[in-house]
């Protein structure tokens, strides 16, 4: 499980969308929400687009 809340943060480090980074490593986008939520990295206003 560190493995993927260290992918889950490097991601959202890069900036990609919850939808994008959950549809990649094959996750529920609920999941992403908590891991960015915990880690205080807020999300970017055009994140939602894509």
């Amino acid at each position: 499980m560190r493995m993927m809340r260290n992918s889950i943060y490097r991601l959202l480090d890069y900036g990609w969308p919850d939808r994008v980074i959950a549809s990649y490593l094959m996750i529920k986008p609920t999941i992403v929400k908590y891991y960015r939520k915990k880690s205080g990295i807020v999300r970017d206003e055009y994140q939602g687009f894509y």
